[in-house]
This record gives C-alpha cells, structure tokens and sequence, in this order.
C-alpha cells in the first residue's frame, strides 16, 4: 500500500521543496499551506507522516502540533517539524510532545529521506501495541481505552471469511462496554451485495449501537439501506471523534 505524507507548511516554496525532494519515491503527497485545512485533513484522511512548518514567533502552528499530539486519533502518527533555527526552547517544546526528529531549513534531501524512513519504523513498532487484530483484510485497532474501530481494508466479499474468525462471542464480549466502529472507508467500491454483509455485520452486535465511518460510501448507504436508523453514520474519523468528544 502506498503511503501518503502530509507536508504543511505556510511557506509554499519551501511546501513545494520537500515535496520536490519526495517525487521520485513511491509516496502519496499532500501539500497544504493552511493550518487549519491541514489538521482538518490528518484527522479525516490519517496520513502516514506530516512534515509540519512551525515557528516560535507563530502560535498557529505551535498550537498545531500540540493538536496532533494531544489529539487520540492522530497522536501517533509521526511528525517532523521544520524550523528555522536551533531554537532551544522550540526544541525543548517539542521534545516534551514526544518528538525528537526536526530539521532547520533548509532541508537536506538525503537526511530527510533518512529521517522518515527512521520515523515510519518507530511508528510502525510503536502501533503494534494498539492492534488487536491484523488480518488480510480487516485490521482491529484500540486508539484508546474506550475506542475499538474494525478497519475493512477490502471489499465485504472478500472479508466475510475474516469477520467468521474475529466476531466470537468472546470478543464481541470484550468489546461491549467500548465505543465501536466499523471503518469502511478503504472498500474500493460499494455496491448492493456486499451493503447486505454490512448489515448482516451491524446485527452482530444486536441491540449495541454502533457507528460507521463510511466515507465515500455514506450517501449510498442512506439512499440504498435503513442502516442510518440502526447505526451511528460519518463521514470522516474526525467526524467520528468530535462525536465521542460531546458525548
């Protein structure tokens, strides 16, 4: 699967440098020159890495990074903040957030390389302990205490097979008391037989109400289904998570 890399910055050049260096490897770029848009787009898509602009003087993109780091659903993906100078009290703000790669313009193409394939690693090892379940298609994941999300990483037909291994009563028992969702926002396509698996797989969970993260897929599911009556429906994790927050 390709990976994708969210590069923010409010200096387009310097956006467009890093994304230059990047365009002969295999990863999806995104580049935002919007703070806001770019957190917006790291809770609701879930890039692989962010490549984040911050300054000392500039409180937005201070106030960015605390977002990312203190926020459940995106505190564990990796960043890498550029800056413009050895700034030890930027630095130590950082640090104390739990990162401890940076760069000081200008980037280093060959050390930036290295740095993020560095950071996917850590990352990699360090989301090992949140995952319940991997399997071919479907991935369980525990972002928190309070949160299950069942990620389908293909399309229903593909893993009905899957869904008779991991839903035993004794762990739809386990996951009773959690908020659960169904994230099926990378199925390719959906169409009217395999929304008859997704509904056969909310009624797994009887009377639980659930939510789906659905993506793409949320307006056929309310024209083509009564599923917006039984579960909780959304358009984006992020969606999913400013829910759980009011709740």
């Amino acid at each position: 699967m390709i990976q994708t890399f969210l590069i923010i910055d409010k200096v387009e050049q310097e956006a467009n440098d890093i994304s230059e260096f990047l365009s002969g490897y295999k990863y999806k770029i995104v580049k935002l020159h919007d703070l806001k848009k770019g957190l917006e787009m790291a809770k609701s898509a879930l890039p692989d890495l962010i490549i984040l602009g911050i300054e000392s003087d500039d409180r937005e993109s201070i106030a960015a990074v605390q977002n990312l780091k203190r926020d459940p659903i995106t505190k564990e993906i990796p960043i890498i903040p550029t800056i413009r100078s050895n700034d030890r009290t930027l630095l130590e703000f950082i640090r104390k957030l739990g990162i401890h790669d940076y760069f000081v313009k200008p980037v280093n193409k060959m050390k930036l390389i290295e740095k993020i394939k560095s950071s996917l690693i850590q990352a990699r090892e360090q989301k090992k302990d949140n995952i319940l379940f991997r399997k071919n298609h479907i991935v369980v994941e525990t972002p928190t205490d309070s949160i299950t999300i069942i990620a389908f990483k293909s399309g229903m037909k593909y893993v009905l097979p899957e869904i008779r291994n991991i839903f035993s009563p004794e762990f739809l028992k386990s996951i009773a008391p959690k908020n659960v969702s169904l994230d099926i926002r990378d199925i390719q396509e959906m169409v009217l037989d395999e929304l008859k698996i997704l509904e056969k797989v909310v009624s797994v969970f009887g009377a639980k109400k659930i939510s789906i993260i659905a993506g793409k897929h949320l307006g056929y599911i309310i024209a083509s289904s009564e599923l917006e009556e039984k579960v909780n429906l959304f358009l984006s994790l992020e969606d999913y998570v400013s829910y759980l927050k009011k709740g």
